[in-house]
């Protein structure tokens, strides 16, 4: 039988995890100030940062390296 103790818990991991969901599927409106920011290596644009941050790619999947290596 359960306890009103585990009950809580439960409920309060629930509620946790139903507002991380909410946050990371928000879409336009919970990505409210990120920006599309060009990848220092490439200059591609692959990710949306908040103003200030920057970011830099070392190497793609399965492409080879300079010693052959993938």
């Amino acid at each position: 039988m359960a306890t009103r103790r585990d009950f809580i818990s439960a409920s309060a991991t629930a509620l946790a995890l139903a507002g991380l969901w909410r946050s990371a599927s928000a879409g336009p409106s919970g990505a409210r100030g990120l920006v599309p920011v060009a990848d220092e290596t490439t200059g591609a644009t692959l990710l949306k940062l908040p103003p200030g941050f920057r970011y830099r790619s070392f190497s793609w999947a399965l492409e080879p390296t300079d010693d052959g290596n993938v």
